[in-house]
């Protein structure tokens, strides 16, 4: 499994790890590790990507929709953006894999 590192210029900004883990972010990194993970577009039913992950994560725990674009923008500032957008670009880039989005969804899921 590949390792994302985020370097902390200060070590006194680095975030703490959640005592709880966010389910539907754990949730969404189980899916992509028993699916896979693809690169635009996605069908039902095959790999995802890392947003997909996240829908899907909320649907199969009974979460609504407002609180499915939380963890959607909690992920995107784990990976230093703001939006959906910032997501798929991160997740289409070339040299992306499943490892990297899973463990990615994982550190969201402790306030990483």
């Amino acid at each position: 499994m590949t390792t994302i590192t985020i370097e902390y210029p200060n070590p006194q900004t680095r975030p703490e790890p959640l005592a709880t883990p966010d389910p539907m972010l754990l949730r969404a990194a189980e899916i992509v590790r028993e699916r896979g993970f693809c690169q635009g577009p996605w069908r039902a039913g095959g790999p995802l990507c890392a947003a997909g992950a996240v829908s899907q994560a909320a649907e199969e725990l009974g979460f609504v929709r407002p609180e499915m674009k939380a963890r959607l923008r909690q992920l995107a500032g784990a990976l230093g953006g703001v939006s959906v957008r910032d997501i798929h670009r991160w997740n289409d880039a070339p040299e992306r894999t499943a490892g990297e989005v899973a463990e990615a969804l994982q550190r969201a899921a402790y306030g990483l």
